[in-house]
């Protein structure tokens, strides 16, 4: 970094996606030490934005949006119902698109996300586990073990949102920029249909930097 510009946290002026005043507060920023000129890059904005949203709906970290929009997405009338994914695999590979569509799109890192290492079965989210325990916990979903095709030899978890969970994915839905909640949608709408080895192989072809041999994750 150019040594006449330190970080700050800033308040902003704005206006969210459907024109409506916004004040977004601890903006992250650049400040020029002899002007004192404050410098904002729209991504800083698009991203506390969605801190915020988090924050306006009591959620604890601003990555736990996602999972809860890709749980609300219904990409298509009658074949995927609302609230509901297969099962954990597709969850976490959901919310590996979600972030690679965002990338794709140039609007990289703009939407806060959990960290992804590479493992056996492709993407893994670091924090997965136990932020779906603490949704648990919550009230906002519901884990329940489905035995599920011969090749898996242990149940698998299927993951649906409570009553109280659905009305709050609804209301970040509402909340969110379209450009987030329509990513969530083409992402469940490609992961949704597909057995978990087909799914894998997608993910294996395209992001091969992502596979080890760490043990894990289709359950």
């Amino acid at each position: 970094m150019n040594e006449k510009w330190r970080p700050i946290h800033t308040e902003v002026e704005t206006v969210n996606d459907q024109g409506e005043p916004l004040h977004l507060s601890g903006v992250k920023a650049l400040q020029h030490v002899e002007t004192r000129q404050i410098v904002v890059s729209p991504d800083d904005i698009a991203q506390a934005e969605v801190m915020a949203i988090a924050r306006d709906h009591k959620l604890e970290e601003a990555r736990h949006v996602a999972p809860f929009l890709i749980l609300f997405a219904r990409p298509s009338e009658g074949m995927i119902p609302e609230g509901d994914i297969q099962y954990k695999y597709h969850l976490q590979k959901s919310l590996f698109y979600l972030w690679k569509g965002l990338e794709e799109a140039g609007m990289y890192e703009v939407m806060p996300r959990d960290d992804f290492i590479g493992a056996k079965n492709g993407p893994l989210p670091v924090h997965l586990d136990q932020d779906l325990q603490r949704f648990s916990e919550q009230g906002f979903i519901d884990i329940q073990l489905k035995d599920w095709h011969t090749e898996f030899a242990r149940p698998m978890k299927h993951i649906k949102l409570t009553a109280k969970g659905f009305n709050l994915a609804k209301n970040l839905w509402v909340d969110i920029p379209e450009d987030y909640s329509s990513m969530a949608l083409w992402a469940k709408k490609l992961v949704y249909p597909m057995h978990p080895l087909q799914l894998r192989e997608l993910v294996h072809e395209k992001y091969p930097d992502f596979i080890d041999d760490t043990v894990n994750d289709i359950e």
